[in-house]
């Protein structure tokens, strides 16, 4: 997964700030806390199940269906919102 081209994005103490550059969007995003470790997880891996391990580790194995759930429906928001592309 990567960002798309028109994004620029910058981390500033643990939150992120996002901007799309195309001219018919001109939109500003701002991620902290979970959104922030979701957006850094999902730029830097090759796929949604990787990031969902990741976060299953780290939490708890036992919600593995809901985590599933909601980092599907991020990653398909951002991806609808031009942020992200597969």
């Amino acid at each position: 997964m990567k960002v798309n081209k028109w994004i620029v994005y910058r981390e500033i103490n643990g939150e992120y700030l996002l901007l799309d550059l195309r001219p018919h969007s001109r939109k500003y995003y701002k991620y902290s806390g979970t959104m922030a470790e979701v957006f850094t997880l999902l730029r830097k891996r090759d796929s949604v199940d990787q990031v969902v391990n990741e976060l299953c580790e780290k939490y708890d194995e036992s919600a593995r269906k809901q985590i599933e759930i909601d980092i599907n429906r991020i990653f398909s928001k951002l991806v609808s919102e031009g942020i992200l592309s597969s």
